[in-house]
């Protein structure tokens, strides 16, 4: 069977916004995320024992967070991968994500700026930076790498969405647990 492949795409969704031309003063909550692994750099034919998201393996501990973000604002996260060659792709739960930058490649791996994305692909990838505006739910949710060998090594985390005009406390865990 062969499928003609489409000429042109479906228009976004009215509720994602182009944030390719925020300025700065218009996004105070920034995270950056770095991938790695327990040696740094990856051995050829060598399984690594842990993978890490920010230095930190995740436990399986939900209360094991790493970022506060808050409902309504936007967000922009820069997302390095220090694993030395291996892919990892990178998957956000919840909330797609706009490609702002991907260093000096306007295009990298099939993936380009202005993009809205769920989850893109790293390999060797330092400073893609992506921006979303978390805006339908808020909760804990997780980040992690996208293939289920390296989550069940450690690279996954949770991070909390905070809804500023909910009448429940947020919860007890300290903003930016882990830098």
């Amino acid at each position: 069977m062969q499928m003609d492949l489409p000429q042109t795409l479906h228009p976004l969704p009215a509720y994602l916004k182009d944030l390719r031309n925020v300025s700065d003063d218009n996004i105070t909550e920034r995270w950056t995320v770095a991938l790695s692994e327990e040696n740094g750099v990856v051995t050829p034919g060598v399984i690594p024992t842990t993978y890490y998201i920010n230095g930190v393996a995740f436990t399986g501990n939900p209360m094991d967070y790493q970022y506060n973000m808050t409902l309504g604002v936007i967000q922009e996260w820069t997302i390095n991968d220090f694993t030395g060659g291996v892919n990892h792709p990178f998957h956000l739960h919840v909330n797609h994500f706009q490609i702002i930058s991907m260093g000096r490649y306007p295009e990298y791996l099939g993936m380009r700026v202005g993009q809205w994305r769920n989850t893109i692909p790293l390999i060797n990838s330092n400073g893609v930076i992506v921006r979303f505006i978390p805006d339908r739910w808020s909760g804990t949710l997780i980040v992690h790498c996208h293939m289920t060998p390296h989550i069940d090594l450690g690279m996954m985390t949770t991070v909390q969405v905070i809804d500023p005009n909910s009448n429940e406390p947020p919860p007890s865990y300290p903003s930016h647990r882990h830098n």
